[in-house]
């Protein structure tokens, strides 16, 4: 999802959470599609559950390369919205989360594919990371 060598920064309107699909495609989408068509890789910055009446918009939208899904504080950890993860990878877009537990790694290495994830995650001990990172390299080998 990182691009060195390209132009890009990810997206983002976290106001979309308090607006209408109507509004979003008003007020957001022309402003959305100008920044994409500036950078030349993009993800957007989908922030907490109450903005997810935006995901098929912008899954709709040729030019965003990803999504960068946070369910929000306060909400379930991504192992609880695995149906929204596949979606956005059955869509053909690049996926980037943050998992709060090995729970959470387990929930993305059992329902995706690892083309095109990234997984951000924090432990607690260089025992829990190793674990972390074993189950992570077996997922990746097996695709």
């Amino acid at each position: 999802i990182y691009h060195p060598d390209k132009k890009w920064y990810p997206t983002s309107c976290d106001v979309s959470c308090m607006i209408s699909p109507d509004d979003f495609e008003d007020l957001v989408v022309p402003t959305l599609s100008k920044e994409l068509d500036f950078y030349e890789a993009s993800i957007y910055h989908l922030d907490g559950t109450v903005a997810l009446h935006h995901l098929d918009r912008l899954l709709a939208i040729p030019k965003l390369d990803g999504v960068q899904w946070l369910p929000g504080t306060g909400k379930p950890s991504i192992q609880h919205w695995v149906d929204v993860m596949k979606k956005i990878q059955d869509a053909g877009k690049l996926l980037t989360v943050g998992a709060e537990n090995l729970e959470d790694v387990r929930a993305v290495c059992e329902n995706l594919r690892p083309e095109g994830v990234h997984i951000n995650v924090y432990t607690d001990s260089e025992e829990s990371a190793n674990g972390i990172l074993k189950m992570a390299e077996e997922w990746s080998r097996h695709a």
